[in-house]
């Protein structure tokens, strides 16, 4: 996930689970890894990386609103509009919204870089059949 403003590990009591979490999501271990954003998110719920790290665990798991939740967090404590995008298609695409996906990649409120707009955009040709 970049974008994200950087974690200050030295301040915070579950620097670990940062680490964890992280190496956790590498590994494919996605339902740790959630664990331990749990952990983080509790001491310090505007903590901007780690409610990335936890919509894109949570899309992984197939947990939607979940996911929601940690984009929407996310947003309203800074992270920025590129950043979120790539998650928001996702979460688009897992929830069948294909329709509405396709209207905001080509209106422009949803802002995609390429290549990712382009494959999402396929992504929701697609899935409209």
């Amino acid at each position: 996930i970049t974008g994200a403003r950087e974690l200050r590990l030295g301040e915070h009591p579950h620097a670990n689970n940062w680490s964890d979490a992280q190496r956790q999501r590498a590994a494919g271990n996605y339902g740790t890894a959630a664990v331990d954003l749990h952990k983080i998110l509790e001491v310090n719920p505007g903590n901007v990386p780690a409610q990335l790290l936890m919509a894109d665990v949570s899309l992984q798991v197939g947990s939607p609103e979940q996911s929601a939740q940690a984009i929407e967090g996310a947003a309203s404590n800074g992270a920025d509009a590129a950043t979120l995008a790539p998650l928001r298609a996702r979460l688009q695409v897992q929830q069948g919204q294909f329709a509405a996906l396709l209207a905001a990649i080509d209106n422009g409120s949803l802002r995609l870089a390429e290549p990712l707009r382009g494959y999402f955009r396929a992504q929701a040709i697609k899935g409209l059949g």
